[in-house]
């Protein structure tokens, strides 16, 4: 253990590894993360002990998902069956203590025209809707608002296995605020937005340790990180394995690449209500920190849905090339059959 430990975290890691049971070894074990100063001498130590904490969470879900398999009698709401040959895009926002929300009712209504929606009344299941664009379905499923409730777990998992996430943002709000709630969730869960995955292949063997192969000039800039990564990998479950490292990791980077509970998944971010006054400035916040060109790489729409009076109408404004960035984010293309009839209507 650590000399850069107080006191009272070797005490508090001493009282985990006294745990016997799941659910102790996660309480005692978050309590001793909680005690642990952060600083550059105690980031490796950090990092192991959340590899390990997840690993415990992981072995705790699947535990509680077992027994809620055998005593599921009902078809749960929240579990989406994918639309077949259809994207399927979740929409998701920041909680706003039953306020009008950011207009996630509102996009899913006006582009598949579902009636059983109410704008701005918090949604507490999902909603599904179907568009369809030139042939190609885009099936729409209206999320519940993020925040700590007891159905976080059950939208999580729905994100994790969406196609694409639509992180919708109100604009006559804070920006920056509604995506640092937002992200807090996903990667508090795991789950990692237009991410790559470490350049890093782990492969268990049959004897021989934990073996690091340093493939590239970028990765060999890790050698000091060797041991570390070793213990990594043991604390991810593994006695023997190879590892190959095919570029430079940051310690978050590591925890990354060892924790068999992460996911990735393609984001876009929908900036609602940017015909409403001073709406610019938030849109222009917000694709400084979070646009093509940030760290996150999202693209952003700035949309509006406006009334017309003549004829009475609504006009969808900010969506005129949505479609097609959501097949390149996909990179999907539509292929079209030719046959004597014709060109066929619909793509494959």
């Amino acid at each position: 253990m650590s000399s850069n430990l107080t006191s009272e975290a070797k005490l508090a890691y001493n009282d985990f590894l006294d745990a016997k049971t799941l659910d102790d070894k996660i309480e005692r074990l978050e309590r001793f993360l909680s005690l642990v100063p952060k600083h550059k001498a105690t980031e490796r130590i950090v990092a192991l002990n959340k590899t390990r904490l997840s690993k415990l969470k992981a072995e705790r879900d699947e535990q509680i998902r077992r027994r809620k398999a055998l005593a599921a009698s009902l078809e749960d709401p929240f579990t989406i069956k994918k639309e077949p040959q259809a994207i399927q895009m979740m929409l998701v926002s920041d909680y706003f203590n039953q306020d009008f929300g950011a207009g996630k009712s509102t996009f899913l209504q006006n582009l598949t025209g579902v009636t059983h929606v109410k704008p701005g009344i918090f949604t507490a299941e999902p909603v599904v809707g179907i568009y369809d664009w030139n042939g190609i379905k885009f099936q729409i499923v209206e999320e519940p608002a993020l925040h700590d409730s007891h159905y976080l777990s059950r939208v999580i998992s729905g994100l994790i296995n969406t196609d694409i996430i639509a992180l919708m943002i109100d604009l006559s709000r804070n920006p920056i605020l509604q995506m640092e709630h937002l992200l807090f969730y996903l990667e508090k869960s795991h789950l990692y937005l237009n991410r790559q995955p470490p350049q890093v292949k782990l492969e268990k063997t049959g004897s021989g340790g934990i073996q690091v192969f340093l493939l590239t000039k970028e990765a060999k800039e890790n050698e000091e990180l060797i041991p570390f990564i070793q213990e990594m990998v043991k604390t991810s479950g593994f006695n023997h394995a190879t590892v190959k490292i095919y570029q430079k990791l940051s310690i978050d980077e590591i925890e990354i690449a060892f924790n068999r509970s992460v996911k990735f998944k393609p984001a876009i971010i929908l900036a609602t209500k940017a015909d409403l006054p001073h709406t610019k400035e938030s849109y222009l916040e917000l694709v400084e920190k979070y646009g093509e060109k940030s760290q996150y790489k999202l693209q952003i729409f700035p949309l509006a849905f406006v009334f017309e009076r003549n004829p009475p109408k609504v006009v969808r404004k900010g969506l005129e090339s949505f479609e097609e960035k959501i097949l390149q984010i996909l990179n999907l293309i539509r292929i079209f059959t030719k046959s004597k009839k014709g060109i066929a209507d619909k793509p494959l």
